[in-house]
């Protein structure tokens, strides 16, 4: 298996214990580099590795290590390689893997993943600084963002030409968004990342109706308010009830954003405000109140219906549309086709989208109207697959992923 040879000069080397917990259960399958769409992989591996740290407990420390020798060797690698993932079979860069200035701020190239690229390795850098140890990961963080203006980047990380709307894109930004804001708890750190994820939602991320993107803007507003507890304290609730300034963010959001805990939890709260997080623009069928067939775990655990939020009702909209979304999913996981363009309760964009399909204008159907959904696929698409259909068989990943983290953060209840 390839291994970086640079990975020492920047990361000290693992311990014995980290060493033995990774021979007990074979090495990390994506040490040192790998092919394919290393954007896409590398998040994936990237969110597994900083959920498996921050969710094992000690009594299962090898499995925790592993996650934690996995985020430190894909992230040494990257920044011994020159911000580029490496190719282990070519051992040279891949097309997408790359997350320096050099190619995101001056090679024209890479012009549309600047923003997304800049979220991606921020949101890396600070998680492998929490759950390594390792400091340097966040020396890096903050040299890229003054030296190379990567905080600004990744403030417009969402791409809003009509016909260019990429939802791979999406999915490639709102999972490290969470992984930043949640897992490594570094909002006051980077509060460009926040307005980033206000951004992006306001200017398309509400309209997909997406049950795992709202819970991401869920846990944004929940930070901005104070609402949501660090990572070390294990508080993953989004508790509706908590004072708007009685948690602002730890010790580092008061050094960050102010004097007192008051003033870093006001700043975040306005950031977050003026960037478009909580807006409701574009989200279809939101309520401020019962989220239909969904028990809600809020403050109250035996009320079976969404209490009522701040007066903005943010959390209870994007509640409802996690339910919505989880409710309408197709049983079967068999893509058929769909035949939607025709329907009289469907207006059709005059502009299609960037693969020419014919796609609904402001409006997403249930998904058992619809294609199977996975999370980078167009939910706008009226019309998709050649009749009668049938030819795949999708995992369902895309609904276990939003339905467990749910669970996770008491949006939903075991019934």
């Amino acid at each position: 298996m390839f291994v970086f040879s640079a990975l020492g000069a920047l990361v000290p080397p693992p311990s014995d214990e980290t060493n033995a917990a990774a021979d007990a259960g074979g090495q990390p399958s994506l040490r040192g580099g790998f092919s394919g769409k290393a954007g896409e992989d590398n998040n994936a591996a990237a969110a597994a590795a900083a959920a498996a740290a921050d969710a094992l407990t000690e009594a299962l420390g090898v499995e925790r290590a592993q996650g934690i020798s996995l985020m430190n060797d894909l992230l040494g690698g990257i920044v011994a390689n020159n911000w580029t993932m490496i190719d282990p079979g070519l051992g040279t860069p891949t097309t997408w893997g790359r997350w320096g200035p050099g190619d995101l701020n001056d090679n024209h190239f890479y012009a549309d993943g600047r923003g997304l690229n800049s979220v991606q390795i921020i949101a890396w850098l600070r998680a492998a600084a929490l759950f390594t140890g390792n400091t340097t990961y966040n020396d890096l963080a903050d040299s890229l963002k003054s030296q190379d203006g990567y905080g600004l980047n990744a403030v417009n990380a969402k791409i809003t030409t009509p016909n260019d709307d990429n939802f791979s894109d999406d999915e490639l930004l709102f999972v490290p968004l969470y992984n930043h804001l949640v897992f490594a708890n570094a909002a006051s750190l980077d509060p460009e990342m926040l307005c980033s994820l206000g951004r992006s939602w306001e200017q398309g991320g509400a309209s997909t109706r997406s049950s795992l993107w709202a819970l991401v803007h869920a846990a944004g507003d929940a930070i901005a308010s104070g609402a949501l507890g660090n990572t070390a304290g294990k508080n993953h609730e989004l508790n509706l009830d908590v004072d708007f300034h009685s948690k602002a963010g730890g010790k580092a959001a008061v050094e960050a954003s102010g004097d007192d805990d008051d003033e870093a939890a006001s700043n975040l709260a306005r950031l977050w405000l003026a960037c478009g997080g909580g807006s409701s623009r574009g989200s279809q069928g939101g309520t401020n109140g019962a989220v239909v067939g969904l028990p809600y775990a809020g403050s109250d655990r035996s009320s079976s219906t969404c209490p009522t939020d701040r007066s903005d009702g943010v959390l209870s909209r994007d509640a409802a549309t996690v339910g919505w979304s989880l409710r309408t999913w197709a049983l079967d996981p068999v893509e058929w086709s769909t035949q939607n363009a025709q329907r009289t309760d469907v207006n059709v964009a005059k502009r299609p989208n960037r693969f020419g399909d014919e796609v609904a204008q402001g409006l997403v159907l249930p998904v058992n109207e619809r294609t199977y959904y996975v999370w980078n696929g167009d939910p706008f698409i009226l019309d998709s697959g050649a009749l009668p259909g049938g030819g795949s068989e999708y995992a369902n990943g895309a609904f276990l992923l939003p339905y467990w983290m749910a669970r996770f953060h008491g949006l939903l209840m075991a019934a």
